[in-house]
């Protein structure tokens, strides 16, 4: 599986899941995308020989224009799976459709407490007490989507604004876990499809007639069980009327 990462910014996450998919023989990162022409997260992803992609939406006047030459760029790449670490842009419709159910985007909080900007400085503000990053699939909104996975951490009073309990989120393994799960749930179902369409359509039609026929046999037998045993009863009770009769 390829899989694209869009980021912002420095791509701490890029980086940790680049680190991760080092030695993964079925998935691979294959190319980072960012808006900013300022990111540095993509001298750490040219380091990694990985390929790179400037596309700065501040040129483009519409947003669904911005987000269809993301799109060129993925599908020329053939990307198979993409993940937002740090993108800090609202993708369109048109957009989210064209990667429904393979795209995840990582927020670092604990959805859906904390959706938006500034959520470390929210979350410590707020005083609570512990908190993570969450993953889940891109649906249009700001952080909207299923969950499909979380990491939790303590926040301590010496937080404050070093946002210390970041370094202890393992994101990495969050994103790592899900994405072998979808990739194995991918792989089932091409098997699946596979099957079915290397199978003709008289070989469909005769695995079916097969089973419909298998099952009117069994039912045949079991409705004959049926009559033999009421049969037998009923001579039974004859002969018991006749015994009977004769004694009498």
């Amino acid at each position: 599986m390829k899989i694209g990462i869009l980021i912002s910014g420095n791509g701490s996450n890029m980086i940790k899941l680049i680190e991760s998919f080092q030695n993964n023989k079925n998935a691979s990162i294959n190319i980072v995308i960012s808006n900013n022409p300022d990111a540095k997260g993509i001298e750490f992803a040219k380091s990694k020989n990985i390929k790179t992609k400037i596309i700065n939406h501040k040129e483009f006047s519409e947003r669904d224009d911005f987000d269809n030459q993301v799109n060129n760029v993925l599908v020329e790449n053939k990307i198979d799976f993409l993940c937002n670490a740090g993108f800090m842009r609202i993708h369109g419709e048109k957009f989210v459709e064209k990667w429904f159910n393979k795209h995840l985007n990582i927020h670092p909080a604990l959805l859906p407490s904390f959706k938006g900007l500034n959520t470390h400085e929210r979350a410590i503000k707020s005083g609570v007490k512990f908190a993570g990053c969450t993953v889940h699939l891109v649906r249009s909104g700001v952080d909207e989507g299923p969950i499909i996975g979380q990491a939790v951490t303590s926040i301590s009073i010496d937080d404050d604004k070093e946002y210390k309990y970041l370094r202890s989120m393992p994101i990495d393994s969050v994103i790592e876990e899900n994405i072998t799960k979808l990739l194995n749930e991918r792989n089932d179902k091409k098997k699946e499809y596979d099957m079915l369409f290397s199978t003709s359509t008289t070989d469909i039609w005769t695995n079916e007639l097969e089973h419909l026929t298998d099952k009117y046999q069994k039912y045949r037998f079991n409705r004959n069980v049926r009559q033999t045993g009421s049969t037998v009863k009923k001579v039974k009770k004859t002969k018991k009327k006749i015994s009977l009769k004769k004694s009498g």
